[in-house]
């Protein structure tokens, strides 16, 4: 399989507090659940179509 050009991105950036962030949330399979301030819960599926429509 071909190597994920997201992935390479991600590794080839300085480490900030957010960049670890997303790349912990860019490892996450789309069916996990992400825990959301105040217990909110969406799978990482749906909370990148959250983002995706700001």
């Amino acid at each position: 399989m071909p190597p994920d050009p997201w992935s390479e991105l991600l590794a080839s950036l300085p480490e900030t507090p957010l960049d670890a962030c997303l790349r912990r949330h860019a490892l996450q399979k789309p069916d996990h659940i992400a825990l959301i301030d105040r217990g909110l819960r969406f799978t990482y599926a749906a909370l990148d179509d959250r983002v995706s429509r700001l």
